[in-house]
């Protein structure tokens, strides 16, 4: 080999090399930027809560269609839009059940639930969860199979209190969710 192919054969062994070196960068560095964004995507959940609102000794009904999130059953929950923005995407009601919320993305708050339904709650009531009385529970994360009783001007007894949504029900309506069926 002649002192010339050889520094040519080096020289071609240098820019492969590089090329390799370059594509390898730039490889790591999109995969490095795929999973920051992985992280800061919005997590994903799937669970139940019950809630009820009562507004002057009537109970709300939230068994509407204005308030229910319309899919078609076979949309899966990977196809849900959790990070798209819509607070319905991430928390919701369907199957025309308005007394159970299903939520399908992390942190998401009782006045986030209420916002994505465009329900503006009266100020200074009385929330139970679970049979207890609460305060701040609007900005409290909602936490699966609670059931939680909104209470403005109305007054509140043992009868209102065993009428909440039962956990039996809570579970059964995410069970039903589950299998795409009502």
């Amino acid at each position: 080999m002649t002192k010339k192919a050889a520094e040519s054969l080096f020289l071609a062994f240098i820019v492969v090399l590089g090329v390799f070196m370059v594509v390898r960068s730039v490889n790591h560095t999109h995969h490095d930027s795929r999973a920051h964004e992985h992280e800061d995507m919005v997590e994903e959940v799937h669970y139940h809560a019950g809630f009820q609102v009562y507004i002057d000794n009537k109970l709300q009904d939230f068994a509407k269609l204005k308030y229910m999130s319309i899919k078609p059953c076979g949309i899966e929950e990977h196809e849900h839009d959790h990070d798209s923005g819509d607070l319905r995407d991430a928390l919701h009601l369907h199957d025309m059940i308005g007394d159970v919320v299903h939520v399908h993305a992390a942190n998401m708050t009782w006045q986030n639930f209420f916002d994505s339904l465009s329900y503006a709650l009266p100020d200074d009531g009385v929330i139970y969860v679970n049979g207890q009385e609460q305060t701040d529970v609007l900005g409290r994360i909602i936490e699966e199979n609670e059931s939680v009783i909104f209470s403005y001007n109305t007054t509140i007894d043992e009868n209102i209190l065993d009428q909440a949504v039962p956990i039996e029900k809570i579970i059964d309506v995410g069970m039903a969710s589950e299998n795409c069926s009502t």
